[in-house]
C-alpha cells in the first residue's frame, strides 16, 4: 500500500505505485495507477508538486487482483474526437473521496520515464466508462450526444429570445441616464470609464434627435460612429478593452441598437470594432 506524501501543510498526494479503485456510473469499477511524481525541471514547469496518474484498461464488478496485467496497461482514448490519446495526466490535488486505494504495484522503468504533457483532474473514471461505451454501445452514446446538443441549442435559443425581449422593453430615453460600468473601477482607468459613459450618452442624444422610429439608414451611421469612438478611446488608454469589458460594451451597444428597432442585427458592433 502506498504512503501519502505531503505536498503542503494541508494537501497530500499519493505515492507512485498506488492503485485506486474508482466507481463508474454503471455500477462497475475501473482502476487508475500513480506512475511517478514530478521533480527538478518538471516540477518547475508545473509550478507545484504533482503526480502522473494513468487510467488502466481494467474494468470489473469487484476489486482486481493486483497481479492482473491489465492494471499496468494504460487505456488509450478513441471516443469522439480523441485520437488514441493515453488516459493519463498530471494531477496536483488528492483523489476524490470515492476513489479507494487498494494496493501498490511497483512502478517499472517504463513508468519512471513515461512522458506526459497533459495536466488536469481525476477524470479517469469518466473517460474509462465513456471509452467502454464507445467500444460496446456507440449507438446509444451518439444518440445521447445528439439529444444533449439539441437541448443545449433549445436553451440557447430560449436565452436569446429572453435577451431580445428584455432589450426591446427599453426606450432610448430610458437608456440615456442608465448608470454604466460601475464595476470597472478596480481595473479600468477612471478617464476610460467616463469616456465610455460619455460616448454612449452622446450617441443616444444623437439618436433621440432623429425622432421616433428613424429609418435604419439614419441609425447605422450613428451606431458606427459610436463604435469608432470606442476604438479611439481604447487606443488612447492603452487598449483597456479586454474580454470582460468587450462583452459588456457589446451588451450595452446591443441594447441601444434594439431600442432603435435593430433587435435582430446580432453582433452589429463587430462590423466596426477594433477591440
Amino acid at each position: 500500500m502506498g504512503r501519502k506524501r505531503s505536498k503542503s501543510a494541508t494537501v497530500v498526494l499519493p505515492e507512485p505505485g498506488t492503485v485506486f479503485l474508482m466507481p463508474l456510473g454503471d455500477g462497475r469499477f475501473g482502476a487508475c495507477r500513480v506512475l511517478r511524481e514530478n521533480a527538478g525541471e518538471e516540477r518547475k514547469r508545473h509550478g507545484e508538486p504533482a503526480v502522473l496518474v494513468a487510467g488502466s484498461a481494467w474494468i470489473g464488478t469487484s476489486p482486481p487482483d493486483l497481479a492482473d496485467p491489465r492494471l499496468r496497461e494504460i487505456l488509450h482514448l478513441t471516443h469522439h474526437k480523441w485520437q488514441n490519446a493515453p488516459n493519463a495526466n498530471w494531477v496536483s490535488v488528492p483523489p476524490p473521496d470515492d476513489f479507494r486505494a487498494i494496493g501498490f504495484v511497483e512502478p517499472d522503468e517504463a513508468d519512471r520515464i513515461y512522458e506526459c504533457w497533459s495536466s488536469g483532474g481525476w477524470s479517469f473514471a469518466f473517460q474509462t466508462e465513456l471509452q467502454w461505451r464507445w467500444d460496446h454501445d456507440r449507438e446509444s452514446v451518439v444518440r445521447e450526444d445528439a439529444e444533449r446538443a439539441a437541448e443545449q441549442q433549445r436553451q440557447r435559443a430560449e436565452a436569446e429570445f429572453q435577451r431580445k425581449a428584455a432589450r426591446a422593453a427599453f426606450t432610448l430615453a430610458q437608456l440615456r441616464d442608465k448608470r454604466r460600468f460601475s464595476d470597472w473601477k478596480e481595473f479600468v482607468p477612471a478617464k476610460a470609464i467616463s469616456g465610455c459613459r460619455l460616448i454612449f450618452r452622446e450617441t443616444i442624444d444623437v439618436l433621440l434627435e432623429l425622432g421616433a422610429k428613424p429609418p435604419e439608414e439614419k441609425v447605422l451611421p450613428v451606431l458606427q460612429a459610436c463604435v469608432e469612438r470606442l476604438n479611439e478611446l481604447d487606443v488612447r488608454h492603452e487598449h483597456f478593452i479586454e474580454t470582460t469589458i468587450r462583452e459588456e460594451l457589446c451588451e450595452e451597444f446591443d441594447e441601444i441598437a434594439a431600442a432603435c428597432g435593430l433587435i435582430d442585427r446580432k453582433d452589429l458592433a463587430d462590423e466596426w470594432r477594433e477591440w
